[in-house]
């Protein structure tokens, strides 16, 4: 993609259009890891225009800038004319984007899609309502300008401050919209200022887990104990392993209550959000989550096996459906967490399901997968066997009809 936004930056610097080719009269360069949507507002209210106008100057509105999350979408149409414009490298330009993350957080970034460990914002018709942008009150009042790391789902505090991250208004608890306030520190809501708010002491752990963390994301490899990998992805998706084992599924539970009993922390329960998402859960819950798994991370792999064989927590359970889990964590699992591990086939799983019926047993997929294990072969069954007695019923009520 940034072969795309170098032609647009070219195309723009050497059009005879003066409009198009000469700098904006205000052209601050992007700040050490700024959000690429936070250099845009920075420059508009620096030029003393509210952002849709600046917007509607440059692009005329094509691409739509502040009706999407442009940080996750990486135009390169916005990008090149921001790095036109404001005489910054192209590759400079491309680093305030989420989609530069490609290959380190993720093997293959979808821009505009959902991408792992990448927090959604939830646009709809100009308004986020999701709390995907966290901010430190601290580093906001001293730098002014929100960093690319804050929508990072396991960044949760400052290293700064040592203190965790906010991600809503301390006035009104709205969402953090920037693109609609008169200036990046105010909630364009209730007019609360941002920097005034007093975030939450952070958990040594989770910091010391989240400065690691974001060391292997800048140099592209990591290990953990004797576990090397070679790409920092897979690091990252043994890492939401990891995560969502502790977060969701029937054993999750036992299993933080297991690492909370050996190493402390807080086993409290966590909100539902659709398809498991880690992404979905507040800064505050992300954080006591990450704060559990630094505690089971550390003396890699003892840890883990350890508190995994107390909540009998195996393979079926820590791997789920992983169809390529990162083989270091496979081969863990496989060498100490591999007792019950067994996948049943759709027929079985449709056996077990008639014979609950057959007890007289509520029959729900709870109940199924206490008896079969937790794999996703279990819903799309449970919704077939559903329609299919459906359709019956409906069939006989309307065979009963007729014969009436």
């Amino acid at each position: 993609m940034i072969e795309a936004v170098e032609a647009v930056f070219q195309a723009w610097k050497q059009s005879p259009d003066p409009a198009r080719s000469r700098p904006w009269p205000y052209y601050p360069a992007p700040r050490p890891d700024e959000l690429l949507s936070s250099w845009f507002l920075r420059i508009a209210h620096g030029l003393g225009l509210k952002p849709y106008t600046l917007a509607h100057m440059t692009w005329r509105s094509t691409p739509p800038l502040l009706t999407r999350d442009i940080d996750n979408f990486a135009d390169p149409r916005i990008v090149g004319v921001m790095a036109a414009k404001t005489l910054t490298p192209v590759t400079r330009a491309w680093a305030t984007t989420l989609a530069a993350y490609d290959g380190y957080l993720v093997d293959h970034y979808v821009p505009g899609g959902r991408n792992d460990w990448v927090l959604q914002v939830g646009v709809r018709h100009r308004i986020r309502n999701l709390a995907g942008l966290q901010y430190c009150p601290g580093c906001l009042g001293e730098t002014g300008y929100f960093k690319r790391a804050w929508r990072l789902g396991f960044v949760t505090c400052c290293p700064a401050h040592a203190r965790r991250l906010l991600d809503r208004c301390d006035g009104c608890g709205g969402t953090l919209e920037p693109h609609r306030a008169p200036v990046l520190h105010v909630c364009p809501r209730c007019g609360w200022d941002l920097r005034q708010a007093i975030a939450p002491m952070a958990s040594r752990r989770a910091l010391e887990l989240q400065t690691r963390t974001l060391s292997i994301l800048e140099r592209g490899w990591g290990h953990l104990g004797a576990s090397i990998f070679s790409w920092s992805h897979l690091y990252f998706d043994s890492l939401r392993i990891i995560a969502k084992s502790l977060a969701f599924g029937p054993r999750s539970e036992v299993f933080r209550k297991a690492v909370v009993r050996r190493y402390g922390g807080d086993p409290s329960p966590y909100p539902y959000t659709k398809g498991r998402s880690l992404e979905h859960l507040g800064v505050a819950d992300r954080h006591r989550l990450l704060d559990l798994v630094a505690a089971v991370l550390k003396q890699w792999p003892n840890r883990l096996v350890q508190t995994c064989k107390e909540a009998r927590v195996w393979r079926s359970w820590l791997l789920h459906d992983e169809l390529n889990p990162p083989y270091a964590i496979e081969r863990v699992v496989a060498d100490h967490l591999g007792h019950g591990f067994y996948k049943p086939s759709d027929a079985e799983i449709a056996a077990a399901l008639t014979y609950l019926r057959n007890t007289g047993t509520t029959v729900t997929k709870e109940t199924l997968r206490r008896w079969v294990g937790d794999c996703q072969a279990v819903t799309a069954i449970f919704k077939a066997d559903a329609r299919m007695r459906f359709e019956q019923l409906a069939e006989d009520l309307g065979l009963r009809r007729l014969g009436d």
